[in-house]
């Protein structure tokens, strides 16, 4: 009788053995897909939030095409005072809401060595419509 119950006893913390290893395996698994959800979660919401890409424009050539357009009229000096202040703010304000709008960071082109998105276009074209549309 002594036999069969130290046997008995034997399988049932074989059993019981057994089971808190499949539980323990089962727990481990859970811990790590939480995890690696947790961080995902995380992560998309951070980049969604707070992450900006770059972008280039080519301030030459906004200046080149502000400069032919009003070098060629006869201004006084305080005109030319005066577009220039405008010119400037509108730039400034520009830039400011495109980097708001699209979540990006602009530099000038020639600052950057790799490709990135041209912004030049459409900063000219909210300049433009601030000087010839009315």
């Amino acid at each position: 009788m002594d036999l069969k119950l130290g046997m008995l006893e034997e399988d049932i913390d074989q059993k019981r053995h057994s089971v808190i290893q499949s539980i323990d395996f089962k727990n481990i698994l859970l811990s790590l897909l939480g995890g690696v959800l947790g961080s995902t979660l995380f992560m998309a919401i951070y980049n969604h939030t707070y992450d900006q890409s770059f972008g280039v424009i080519r301030m030459d050539k906004i200046m080149a095409t502000h400069l032919n357009d009003y070098g060629k009229r006869n201004l006084s000096s305080e005109e030319r005072e005066i577009i220039a202040k405008k010119f400037s703010k509108v730039l400034e304000v520009t830039i400011n809401q495109i980097s708001n709008e699209e979540r990006v960071i602009l530099l000038v082109a020639p600052a950057t060595v790799s490709k990135m998105p041209d912004y030049t276009e459409r900063v000219e074209a909210a300049i433009h419509k601030v000087f010839y549309e009315k």
